[in-house]
């Protein structure tokens, strides 16, 4: 009877409800896990104009480093978004892509000039306490060492947030080995990504 057939699509309702909730969560997940080239167009338009030679593209920061595991969390958390900013040699070929990317409207990007980038000194001695500058646990060509500098050289790697305050917030930017990042401001920011940005 119609009652009963009723009857039977009510009982399956909590059924596809929770079907319908899995389906969602793995597709979050999966949007996570998609590279940043594939989330960002720009990327991808630059990847294709570095393999025809032009441009003076270095390639992304994330692209040329390579970071030991054990300091992967604290380089994310120095670097952040940064890790998807492209290197390249020039101003003007950075504002060359940049008008490419607009007349394709292929989305944006960040550049990093080595021409023209300015980054600020380590500034004198390490502090004990630190295990040095994030710089000294990044592996990269010679060749990009200005960029490198401008990203890394003023964040002090420390083991975690009771070592920062040991050093003092506010006098320094610290990055821990689980990923937290104290800002000079006293700003503090950490948690866990679903994906590395480095994978």
């Amino acid at each position: 009877s119609l009652f009963d057939e009723e009857k039977k699509l009510n009982k399956q309702i909590p059924d596809l409800d929770r079907s319908l909730l899995d389906a969602k969560e793995k597709a979050a997940t999966l949007r996570g896990s998609v590279s940043p080239a594939a989330q960002n167009p720009a990327l991808t338009a630059i990847a294709s104009l570095k393999e025809e030679g032009k441009h003076g593209i270095y390639g992304t920061v994330n692209e040329l480093i390579s970071v030991d595991e054990k300091y992967q969390a604290a380089v994310e958390a120095c670097a952040g978004s940064r890790l998807n900013y492209v290197i390249v040699d020039t101003l003007d070929n950075a504002n060359s892509i940049i008008q490419k990317l607009k007349s394709a409207k292929s989305g944006r990007a960040s550049f990093i000039p080595l021409d023209t980038i300015i980054f600020k000194g380590g500034g004198g001695s390490t502090p004990s306490g630190s295990f040095g500058r994030m710089i000294e646990f990044v592996k990269y060509p010679a060749q990009i060492d200005k960029a490198m500098r401008y990203l890394f050289e003023d964040t002090l790697l420390v083991g975690g947030v009771e070592g920062a305050k040991k050093i003092g917030v506010g006098k320094h930017r610290m990055a821990t080995l689980g990923g937290e990042l104290l800002e000079r401001s006293g700003v503090i920011s950490g948690g866990a990504n679903r994906t590395s940005l480095m994978a």
